[in-house]
């Protein structure tokens, strides 16, 4: 059915045509507005037949269950992605990408974010993965994060020297206000760039008990460098293996490689039970008379080395140290004698927290210059006995001699 409404004056005609027929052959009827607008709106229906004015403010397209919202209200501007009748992401007004989420959040430690993921579920379903189907080619999926001093997008000014901020990840816990840093990942120049020339350095930053702010623990410089720092006195670093025994290696050192997978030669070994072995069996310690001062002969160690007892014996099979039989001291029994050489070391478990025992080592090296004291004064000894032992020789020589 059409209805042809004609012009009252110069001709033509506006037609209004229905369908030939409605789904299920219903009658359809619409309700129009009470009146005619303002500009820029369109008709729009509730979806049930009645049309009414909407502000051109709003565009969307609906494919499905997927809508793509586009909202104009003058301070708040935006598009919209829904997916079965919730928003799914959003691009606000600020050019942020916000997905399970229609606010961005501004309690990061430094500003807010471009890109924003939150999600309220109990699941590992909140991340950013990147993922390469190569085939036969071997290209890595890459995360891409750099900096330059250009002022405008696109800019490539060169960077200016050593310490200038290539980028960097934080990882961020809230502290029922704000979300602070807890540790962080940062790279810089470690050196001045130049023309295909750009030397870096890695840091690895945590923050400790009672901060706000992570400070460098850990740096990998662009030599190969590596520094570490502890602010707490329980263990520095911590290498572990599940390997135990005298042929298993725990730390190797190579000195002459030519990269991180070649060359050189072996020169240093610490072994899982402990045996340590270098190229030179050589063990120094700083002893320039630059460094010191006081310096006087030592007094006696003759009693000291007299009563200690050197004792043979196996570790037990429960500390996982080798259980061959080895020559050595005790360290309880040391201490009756020589109680600076041991010093005890209190117990950790696996966090480093502190199991109200100890642990007595012995102090070997200082042990060693006491027999090397106690040698010397034997030798004199032995010094003093044949000298007299030849006088009394040519003594007895000349009695003889006398007495034919």
């Amino acid at each position: 059915m059409t209805i042809k409404l004609n012009a009252a004056t110069g001709g033509g005609s506006v037609s209004l045509s229905a369908p030939n027929s409605t789904t299920s052959n219903l009658n359809v009827e619409l309700t129009l507005p009470v009146d005619d607008g303002a500009a820029n709106t369109f008709l729009r229906s509730d979806g049930s037949g009645t049309l009414s004015w909407a502000a051109a403010s709003s565009d969307s397209i609906t494919e499905g269950n997927t809508t793509v919202e586009c909202v104009d209200t003058g301070s708040d501007g935006h598009i919209t992605f829904d997916t079965e009748g919730s928003e799914a992401a959003r691009f606000d007004s600020s050019q942020r990408l916000l997905v399970g989420t229609s606010s961005a959040r501004t309690n990061f430690p430094l500003g807010t974010s471009t890109i924003q993921h939150e999600t309220a579920v109990a699941s590992l379903n909140n991340g950013l993965s990147l993922v390469n189907n190569g085939g036969s080619a071997a290209y890595n999926p890459t995360l891409t994060i750099g900096v330059t001093r250009g002022t405008s997008v696109g800019q490539n000014t060169a960077l200016p020297g050593a310490n200038y901020g290539f980028g960097r990840i934080d990882f961020v816990g809230a502290d029922g206000t704000n979300l602070i840093t807890g540790a962080r990942i940062e790279a810089f120049t470690d050196g001045t760039p130049g023309t295909n020339d750009m030397p870096g350095k890695l840091e690895f930053k945590t923050t400790p008990d009672g901060a706000s702010s992570p400070t460098t623990k850990f740096r990998i410089g662009e030599t190969g460098r590596t520094d570490f720092f502890n602010a707490s006195n329980t263990t520095n670093m911590l290498i572990g293996s599940n390997l135990t025994g005298a042929s298993n290696t725990l730390i190797t050192g190579f000195a002459g490689r030519t990269s991180i997978d070649s060359g050189g030669s072996n020169v240093f070994k610490v072994y899982t039970d402990g045996d340590v072995e270098n190229a030179n069996n050589s063990y120094t310690g700083f002893s320039d008379i630059k460094l010191k001062e006081n310096i006087v002969d030592a007094s006696s160690q003759w009693n000291d080395i007299k009563e200690i007892r050197v004792r043979n014996y196996n570790f037990k099979q429960s500390t996982g140290y080798s259980t061959h039989t080895q020559l050595g001291v005790v360290a309880q029994e040391l201490e009756t004698v020589c109680p600076g050489l041991v010093s005890d070391k209190p117990d950790l478990d696996e966090q480093g927290n502190q199991l109200e025992t100890v642990t007595k080592s012995v102090n070997y090296s200082v042990l060693y210059m006491k027999a090397v004291k106690a040698l010397q004064e034997a030798m004199e000894r032995i010094e003093t006995l044949e000298t007299a032992n030849a006088s009394l020789e040519a003594r007895l020589t000349a009695l003889e001699g006398g007495a034919s």
